[in-house]
């Protein structure tokens, strides 16, 4: 299992996979109903430890959860998925070989140009920030 099907599964067991949008895979937008974008971002990744069989990469990541509601429907849906993802927060999960540990989740508002008044749309983002640690290949 990759780190980002790791940390998919963990994050978005209580939305319906058929709202939401993942890169690099179909998806149809629904419409006049909430939908939400996952993104998972890597970035730098070092040796967090040295050594015999302890060799250890560190990679910190990004997971963004943007929740798109249609104009004047409230912000309810953005703080639910906000909470689920809050869920997350100090949690470690450990599956073949990797270890994913989650820090604290936010929620902001989103300033997204598909979003822009009068595009019958309204974005929030609910983000957390972790790290997986790998053993090196």
């Amino acid at each position: 299992m990759t780190a980002w099907e790791s940390v998919r599964s963990t994050a978005t067991p209580t939305i319906a996979a058929a709202l939401i949008e993942i890169e690099n895979q179909p998806f149809s937008q629904p419409s006049g109903q909430t939908w939400y974008r996952l993104t998972f971002r890597p970035g730098d990744t070092n040796r967090a430890s040295l050594g015999g069989d302890k060799a250890m990469n560190r990679t910190v990541f990004l997971l963004i959860l943007q929740v798109f509601i249609p104009e004047q429907g409230g912000t309810k849906e953005a703080y639910q998925a906000a909470d689920v993802m809050s869920g997350l927060d100090g949690r470690q999960i450990s599956q073949e070989g990797l270890t994913v540990h989650f820090q604290t989740a936010g929620l902001s508002k989103g300033a997204i140009p598909k979003t822009t008044p009068g595009s019958g749309w309204e974005a929030f983002n609910v983000t957390i920030a972790g790290h997986y640690d790998s053993t090196p290949q």
